[in-house]
């Protein structure tokens, strides 16, 4: 998750989520990842820390998967 918020602040674009500490987007995830327990059929996580393409693969597989 660090990853993520330090990878937003080398952005020039700002909305009000930003200004949320550390803290707040731990308890917004562990919101997320308790849905994808709960509901697996209906939330995927996929690893957005990997290369661009991995991310971008998983995600076509995911949908092919659903949609297909």
């Amino acid at each position: 998750m660090e990853v993520g918020l330090k990878r937003k602040t080398n952005q020039d674009e700002w909305n009000r989520l930003d200004a949320y500490t550390v803290d707040f987007h731990r308890r917004v995830r562990a919101g997320y990842l308790e849905m994808v327990a709960q509901e697996p059929a209906r939330w995927v996580v996929v690893d957005a820390g990997q290369p661009w393409q991995e991310v971008q693969d998983a995600l076509r597989q995911v949908l092919s998967e659903r949609l297909g």
